[in-house]
């Protein structure tokens, strides 16, 4: 796309951003991508805003459209990771790339649960099919931020019968950083 396309992107909004009025404009990080938002609108926890004068807007899109698909397939364990993020990070309006590791995080804390509500063939077949149809942007963000964040301090017992669910492409993705099967980060 040209220069000084617009692309209407999403981000997440903190209980005190949702308590203000939007700025007029804020600072967006996706991937390597820094823009700032103009033109912003709110919708619930999400607010919209435009990018202006993007050069590489399809690298950026295309991680923006994966981010919005899972948020709609989702909504329940959505919900779960912005409340992980905004623990982590106080605010989840920046940093896409950021959300997708806080995402692997609640996933990590459901694995842990006797009760598991997660459906987790399902959330893993999603991102299989965006791996492997997806841009390079799209890839390294599920690998970078998702898979290489899964099972992160979650018990062995715990994690073995969730790992067989992974699919074999992200196992190897899994495997290519980590060097070994979960568990990873345990004391």
């Amino acid at each position: 796309m040209p220069k000084g396309t617009r692309l209407r992107v999403p981000f997440l909004l903190t209980n005190d951003r949702l308590a203000t009025t939007l700025p007029d404009t804020v600072q967006c990080f996706i991937g390597k991508f820094v823009w700032e938002h103009s033109n912003c609108e709110r919708r619930s926890s999400v607010a919209f805003g435009d990018l202006e004068d993007v050069e590489e807007v399809q690298e950026v899109q295309d991680i923006v459209e994966m981010y919005e698909d899972f948020r709609e397939q989702y909504p329940e364990l959505t919900k779960i990771a912005d409340a992980v993020h905004v623990a982590v990070w106080d605010r989840v309006d920046e940093a896409i790339y950021c959300w997708f590791e806080s995402l692997a995080e609640a996933l990590n804390r459901q694995i842990g649960l006797a009760d598991r509500n997660i459906d987790f063939t399902s959330v893993f077949s999603f991102f299989d099919g965006k791996y492997r149809k997806g841009s390079k942007d799209v890839k390294d963000c599920i690998d970078v931020s998702f898979v290489e964040n899964l099972f992160w301090r979650v018990r062995q017992e715990d994690a073995a019968p969730v790992w067989d669910l992974l699919p074999e492409h992200l196992q190897e993705l899994y495997l290519g950083f980590h060097g070994r099967p979960p568990p990873n980060g345990l004391a």
